[in-house]
């Protein structure tokens, strides 16, 4: 990292007494003051329920306004692919698994956590993902347990080779360095593949897919990132296909989801999607694939490096500041920055 322990602090702790005075304003009834109000004029502080009322009638209000309409049902079709299109799997049953933070008597809902916890748990050949971030430290737990069994999965990583912005940088980047750091360390049999891809001209392309598919019996596909706030701060929603031992149509669907992974490496490598699935028919499994058709110029996928980080940069990841589980958590040390 290029930036100094006293920027990156200054930077954190710039942003912290921002969104913790926001904070405290919204907790006093006061949302905004006179410097938000464009016309120049006194507005008096709003109260938390007029905020509310205020925004029921807005929502009633554009429902059937020129803001927005009330959408309808669609109509019943015997196909909802694009026609240039062909899915890649069809009548199967499908999972939804969400996260929902506890807030105002809604109930919290972890179920995206508990699905990526099961199924890595549950793996028995490969683990494939791409992420656009890579900070979960409960996915990095269960990971690693599995990298340290001896005769565990394979678990191929794709991410960006950065993040955006130098804020997100020192916040998911350095959680990154610390994941990738400790699986590793727990990876003894070489069966981690730590990736980022580049495209043909050998430019970095940034990685901002959410993939899941452990192997040949489950694919999933949704809003979660591999990081603590899509476990139970951030609202998602993805869904999952578990292809079941004694299901109808069971080896046409297992079929399918090994050529759905053959195809995104195809892609990745800048290969034909029949070079890698002549490989993996002939035994080799996809690190050995990977390690076989990587280049180190034009379309490829590259080893992740790990820059080292400062001592603030390690202190700020230990503390899950910018990337809590929990509403709580971020809220907690934000007032105490201000207390």
């Amino acid at each position: 990292m290029i930036c100094s322990p006293s920027a990156v602090v200054s930077t954190l702790l710039s942003v912290g007494v921002t969104l913790a005075s926001a904070v405290k304003r919204i907790h006093t009834g006061q949302i905004y003051g006179d410097s938000c109000n464009p016309l120049g004029t006194t507005r008096p502080p709003l109260s938390t329920e007029r905020l509310r009322q205020r925004s029921a009638t807005w929502l009633a209000s554009v429902g059937n306004g020129p803001l927005g309409r009330i959408l309808l049902r669609p109509k019943a079709s015997t196909r909802s692919c694009p026609e240039t299109l062909s899915p890649t799997l069809e009548d199967v049953e499908l999972g939804i698994a969400r996260t929902q933070p506890a807030y105002n008597g809604q109930s919290e809902a972890r179920e995206i956590e508990a699905l990526y916890l099961r199924t890595i748990g549950n793996a028995k050949d490969v683990i494939y993902v791409e992420s656009q971030f890579l900070a979960s430290h409960a996915v990095c737990d269960a990971l690693a347990a599995r990298l340290e069994q001896s005769g565990g999965p394979e678990v191929v990583i794709i991410v960006p080779l950065t993040a955006e912005g130098r804020l997100e940088e020192e916040t998911m980047g350095t959680a990154r360095v610390f994941i990738a750091r400790r699986l590793r360390q727990s990876d003894g049999d070489n069966r981690l593949c730590l990736l980022y891809p580049t495209n043909a001209s050998g430019t970095p392309i940034y990685v901002h897919a959410k993939i899941m598919i452990v192997d040949d019996r489950f694919l999933r596909v949704g809003s979660s990132n591999l990081n603590n706030r899509s476990m139970g701060l951030d609202t998602e929603c993805d869904i999952a296909v578990e292809i079941r031992p004694g299901v109808r149509n069971e080896e046409v669907m297992r079929a399918a989801i090994r050529a759905a992974r053959n195809d995104l490496l195809a892609e990745h490598l800048g290969v034909a999607l029949n070079i890698v699935k002549d490989l993996y028919e002939a035994g080799r499994s996809p690190v050995q694939i990977i390690d076989l058709l990587a280049r180190s110029n034009g379309r490829s996928l590259h080893h992740l490096p790990l820059p080292d980080l400062n001592p603030a940069e390690e202190q700020i990841t230990a503390s899950q500041f910018l990337d809590p589980e929990k509403p709580e958590a971020m809220l907690h040390k934000l007032l105490r920055l201000t207390s």
